[in-house]
């Protein structure tokens, strides 16, 4: 699930490039949620965080697509930096 959850999580951020492109006034993208939790419909699963609960030891892990979007997120500070200099 991890590798369809990055490229869901890739797709939409490159929608949302797209979308300021276009001159929408976009300020920002959040995934829906940050880590893994407890859904009151379906329980704990599916898992769609970013970072992974092991709910036995609460042990959290990064995901790949916690990694991907830090990424992107880095990426595009470092672009906004150099733009505004």
């Amino acid at each position: 699930m991890t590798c369809s959850r990055s490229t869901y999580v890739l797709s939409h951020l490159k929608q949302a490039a797209r979308a300021t492109e276009d001159g929408v006034p976009l300020k920002g993208y959040f995934c829906w949620t940050l880590m893994d939790n407890f859904e009151w419909t379906e329980g704990y699963f599916p898992s769609f965080g970013l970072i992974h609960v092991d709910f036995k030891t609460h042990k959290r892990t990064i995901k790949q697509s916690g990694r991907l979007y830090s990424m992107v997120a880095s990426q595009l500070q470092s672009e906004m930096q150099e733009a505004s200099e």
